[in-house]
């Protein structure tokens, strides 16, 4: 299995505290890609379980039908025994199992990009408070607002120019 398309967005996941306007636009689109990729692996991984589940119903019921010509008679346990060694049931569990863990990766890529939404917000409001403090230091007379408002602003026009 491969993991390069998830170790690419893995790489995103740092945040530079020196630029974080540029973090911040970039969070939910980053977000949404690793959202929808999650969501394509997990479809992939039950669409696997289903193929492993029906091979195994089909496989098993032959089994139990050649012990039944044959009049042996089989446990559960038994069917399940001859069905593992069936190489066209490894196959399909490989499958299933590289499945599950590409899927996996992918869902907790997608927590560690909502983590990375949180501490965003924190830095944010550290950096702003770093500002007020160091302008109150220097007697500019900055209200914690007018810093928060400058912030917001920067942002805001930080958007308009992507979009354009």
């Amino acid at each position: 299995m491969k993991y390069e398309d998830v170790d690419e967005y893995h790489a995103n996941l740092a945040i530079d505290k020196d630029d974080l306007e540029r973090c911040l636009m970039e969070q939910s689109e980053s977000f949404y890609h690793v959202a929808r990729e999650s969501v394509y692996a997990v479809a992939r991984r039950d669409a696997a379980k289903y193929d492993m589940e029906s091979l195994e119903a089909l496989l098993g019921q032959q089994i139990r039908l050649e012990a039944a010509e044959d009049k042996v008679k089989l446990t559960e346990g038994a069917v399940a025994e001859r069905l593992a060694i069936l190489p066209d049931i490894q196959k399909v569990n490989k499958q299933y199992l590289e499945e599950k863990a590409h899927a996996e990766a992918w869902v907790a890529l997608k927590e560690a990009f909502q983590q990375r939404s949180f501490m965003l917000r924190e830095l944010v409001a550290l950096r702003l408070r770093q500002h007020y403090d160091i302008a109150m230091e220097h007697g500019s007379g900055q209200t914690r607002a007018a810093l928060g408002d400058a912030a917001v602003e920067r942002v805001r026009e930080a958007r308009r120019a992507r979009k354009s």
